[in-house]
């Protein structure tokens, strides 16, 4: 049974489950464009709920067990055996709360890869490959840091010296009183500055101060720090900034086209 290992081998399991098989990647090659397009726009539906339910369970653990009891599993992947595992874990007890956190994050993290991979394929077949700097898809590493200009792919100004956050995954970082962090959302750069009022500012200028407690980061109307909607590259819910007033602050990457932080600053284990 996957549920009876302890919550670091069961992460584990799932983290080598996050890639999608060589022989997926055969099959949606050779599909029609409309068809690529169509399980883009659905992984990124499903994604978008799984994102929600993340944030919904930073309140009350319990809405994991929610989300997962009302899930028609037949969204779910046959990938990796993905259904089969979500259908042992949400018959589990309260005990398992951690490890169903943890299934919906990893998850999402396959999710994230396919969507990638799904968009490389729009992208090659509009002789774009060039553009995205990529003319193979790894499948053991999908291609990033593309994001989508008003239909047309365009590359991202995030640097090489960057890393992309794991999905889903916490990442704590130092808020520095003087100077300013680049953070790179999709392909869109911002800057969190400490000091005494951290604040959150969008390359526009527009200026966001970070509230103690939780601020989601997105273009969601409801977000506690509002992305201009012109920057759709940007997820309606993209980033989670958790700040209780010290000298450090949480990340949580919740968006489809990534978070990115020097690389120095995301924890060897996670990359």
């Amino acid at each position: 049974m996957w549920a009876i290992e302890n919550l670091k081998d069961f992460e584990y399991t799932l983290s080598v489950r996050s890639k999608v098989p060589p022989q997926r990647l055969s099959g949606l090659m050779d599909c029609s464009e409309s068809e690529v397009q169509r399980q883009a726009k659905s992984v990124e539906r499903t994604l978008k709920r799984f994102a929600q339910a993340v944030v919904g369970s930073l309140d009350n653990s319990a809405k994991v067990d929610s989300f997962l009891q009302e899930l028609d599993l037949k969204c779910i992947s046959k990938d990796h055996d993905w259904r089969a595992i979500f259908a042992e874990i949400r018959a589990q007890d309260v005990a398992f709360e951690g490890h169903k956190r943890i299934l919906l994050v990893k998850y999402m993290q396959y999710l994230s890869f396919r969507k990638e991979l799904l968009d490389f394929i729009c992208q090659k077949r509009a002789g774009l490959e060039q553009t995205a700097s990529h003319t193979s898809v790894n499948v053991s590493q999908p291609p990033g840091g593309v994001a989508l200009q008003q239909g047309v792919a365009a590359r991202t100004p995030v640097p090489k010296s960057f890393e992309r956050l794991p999905l889903g995954e916490l990442v704590e970082i130092p808020i520095t009183t003087k100077g300013c962090l680049d953070i790179h959302l999709a392909g869109r750069r911002f800057r969190l500055s400490g000091g005494r009022h951290p604040c959150f500012v969008a390359e526009n200028g527009v200026t966001h101060f970070l509230t103690r407690g939780r601020n989601i980061v997105g273009r969601h109307p409801e977000s506690d720090i509002v992305i201009d909607s012109d920057f759709f590259d940007v997820s309606r819910t993209h980033l989670l900034i958790e700040w209780d007033g010290s000298k450090f602050a949480n990340l949580t990457d919740l968006s489809s086209r990534g978070t990115y932080l020097p690389a120095e600053l995301v924890p060897p284990r996670q990359r």
